[in-house]
């Protein structure tokens, strides 16, 4: 018998600054924003992870913060 293909349903989010941000990816070291419509000072971030309806936080270090509009973002 062949395995069940499975797809699961993944979202990934950044808080900061009292914002919801949609992320397309994490890479090492770097976020990469579906959009950023906000300035972030550096400083703490929450990045979520959410796996088929399971959520993940973890605690971020942004440390040069980033401007609207840009889409990489340093984070360790």
């Amino acid at each position: 018998m062949l395995p069940t293909k499975f797809s699961s349903n993944v979202a990934i989010s950044l808080i900061v600054a009292g914002k919801r941000l949609n992320v397309a990816q994490v890479t090492a070291g770097e976020i990469h924003l579906r959009d950023s419509a906000v300035d972030a000072p550096a400083g703490e971030a929450t990045l979520i992870l959410e796996i088929d309806g399971e959520l993940t936080k973890e605690t971020v270090i942004l440390p040069y913060g980033f401007s609207r509009g840009q889409r990489k973002v340093a984070f360790f």
